[in-house]
């Protein structure tokens, strides 16, 4: 996805796509399920959808954002992903009936990225301010705070067995 509206799928020679889809405004974020037949997407005017590349259906969420979409996650386990957006908000969705399951706000403050644990119901989220934070995505929590950036955290990334966080600072 990009600017020009459009998200492209495309083989891995970059030959041709084989499926396009245009959207009313810039795509910022995307993420791709576990099993690769949806993907979920993220605009600049606040809309997610969902997109189903076998069928290649889309639906669009009701309820998003009312800001620009920052961020998007699958949750590598359970039919769900997780949107952050400049309203303050971060929100887990479920991928199959498309309804918010859980909101954690942040006033003020923009998560910039989000990771799902690999083994763990928690999600990790980097912030503008430098913080990277652990919410229990059930509970609605926040479990942990780290303040080890200067400038905004840009990507998040667990190691496979969940034992370590990276965080990259602009």
């Amino acid at each position: 996805g990009s600017a020009d509206r459009f998200l492209r799928v495309w083989p891995l020679d970059f030959s041709d796509y084989f499926l396009e889809a245009e959207h009313a405004a810039p795509v910022n974020a995307l993420s791709v399920s576990a099993d690769c037949l949806r993907i979920a997407i993220g605009t600049a005017n606040g809309t997610v959808g969902v997109m189903d590349v076998p069928s290649h259906g889309y639906r669009t969420v009701v309820r998003s954002h009312e800001s620009i979409v920052l961020a998007l996650a699958m949750d590598p386990h359970n039919r769900e992903f997780t949107t952050t957006a400049a309203d303050g908000t971060i929100r887990t969705w479920d991928l199959d009936s498309y309804d918010q399951l859980y909101e954690f706000l942040a006033p003020g403050e923009f998560a910039r990225c989000v990771v799902y644990h690999p083994r763990l119901y928690v999600i990790a989220c980097g912030f503008e301010n430098g913080s990277t934070r652990i919410f229990d995505i059930g509970s609605t929590t926040q479990l942990q705070e780290y303040r080890q950036h200067q400038g905004m955290v840009v990507s998040l990334a667990f190691t496979p067995d969940g034992s370590k966080l990276f965080s990259a600072g602009a």
